[in-house]
């Protein structure tokens, strides 16, 4: 889930801070959208949803390709 206040990988990528980090995206106007989502009977509009989901993605991106890249030494050539 990404609600606020839980601890997973894209509630942590889309706190002020890692937002504000990343660069990609107003963390304030990302704040308000999650504390709407967040709020009891308040339900986002398809725009806002989208983009969450835009921004969730852009911070994923950055976290696994920029942040924590890694080669996995598959289809590297190696000296024979």
């Amino acid at each position: 889930m990404l609600r606020p206040g839980t601890d997973s990988l894209g509630a942590q990528l889309l706190r002020p801070e890692a937002l504000r980090d990343g660069g990609m995206a107003n963390a304030a106007a990302i704040d308000k959208l999650m504390t709407k989502a967040g709020k009891e009977g308040a339900g986002l509009s398809e725009r806002e949803e989208m983009a969450i989901a835009t921004v969730t993605s852009l911070q994923l991106l950055k976290y696994h390709f920029v942040d924590n890249f890694k080669l996995s030494g598959l289809g590297t050539k190696t000296d024979e």
